[in-house]
């Protein structure tokens, strides 16, 4: 049993209350110590909703997440009897499955012990271009596990995000050390997303039963370059970051270096790669009807995750005249 804060119509006023309400619903996030199943508990906690987490070791869980209002579950979608029983007496899911070879049949997986459960909604993080005949491995899989779970009869809210801003943090060595970074996208465009605001539409999408047996397309408000991105971050830094765009096999061969399998490192050098597709500039609505605001712009980003120099003080906050 859960609390929810809901919209409800005053009849004598015309205007809307909030009002928090107890719901039998159930939650399990399964990719919880991951960056969108992260989000979205953040989320969570702001309004107080319980959710459960699965997650392979709790011990690491809680060293990572030590604050966190959660209760862990061990269990791992490689393992289906341990799906079975931390999935029983839920009602919802999230699930963001690995980018792994076998994650078709990680979800398939998923699936299976949900069909033997109590399970009524999972929404599902896919990825935008997700489409059978895609030639990214990665967005190839997700077209194939969004349709199983279409056509298993449980209902679901599939979210299909663009690259998410915060990916960039990956390249803070580089911007550090060397003031540029590179990423195999050439001068495209992209219409990135915020992680808060992802997390924040997964939660909105599991408690508003509007946002079910639906497909949503995920992007910020704006498309932006690399070069545009390293010019907000050279305002930001107080210095001069430059982007410099690399081969698809250069990009594999950094992700490779960096411990990856050799399919992973394919792959996500692939879509890398894929992103420079007109389609990735598009900007949807999706997101800021799910939200009911404005989404996180490419500046708002940067001025909450990039540090100002030291030596420079942010100005003080101007009094507003009465």
């Amino acid at each position: 049993m859960g609390k929810i804060l809901v919209k409800q119509l005053h009849l004598l006023t015309g205007k809307f209350d909030m009002k928090t309400i107890e719901t039998p619903i159930n939650i399990l996030i399964i990719g919880s110590t991951g960056n969108t199943g992260s989000a979205a508990i953040t989320h969570f906690e702001k309004l107080n909703i319980p959710v459960k987490g699965l997650t392979r070791n709790i011990a690491k869980a809680q060293k990572k997440y030590p604050n966190r209002n959660i209760e862990w579950i061990e269990g791992s979608l490689n393992d289906l009897e341990s799906l079975k029983s931390a999935i029983k007496g839920i009602t919802s899911i999230y699930v963001a499955v690995p980018v792994t070879e076998n994650m078709v049949q990680l979800f398939n997986n998923l699936l299976v012990a949900a069909s033997e459960s109590q399970v009524d909604h999972v929404v599902k993080l896919s990825g935008l271009g997700a489409e059978k005949n895609s030639t990214s491995k990665i967005l190839k899989c997700h077209s194939i596990s969004d349709q199983q779970l279409i056509n298993s009869g449980i209902e679901y809210t599939i979210l299909r995000p663009n690259s998410f801003f915060q990916n960039i943090l990956l390249e803070n060595t580089y911007i550090n050390r060397r003031g540029y970074f590179s990423l195999p996208m050439a001068d495209s465009s992209q219409s990135l997303v915020d992680l808060r605001d992802v997390g924040e539409a997964i939660a909105k999408a599991i408690i508003s039963p509007r946002f079910r047996n639906k497909i949503f397309n995920i992007t910020g408000p704006t498309a932006i370059n690399y070069h545009e991105m390293a010019g907000l971050i050279s305002d930001r830094l107080g210095k001069e970051i430059t982007y410099k765009p690399c081969s698809q096999d250069d990009s594999k061969k950094r992700l490779s270096s960096a411990g990856l399998p050799n399919w992973n490192a394919d792959a996500l050098s692939e879509i890398q790669h894929h992103f420079q597709e007109e389609q990735f500039s598009k900007v949807f609505d999706d997101l800021s009807n799910i939200l009911e605001k404005k989404a996180k712009t490419p500046a708002d980003f940067i001025l909450d995750f990039f540090s100002l120099p030291k030596n420079l003080k942010p100005e003080p906050k101007r009094e507003s005249a009465a």
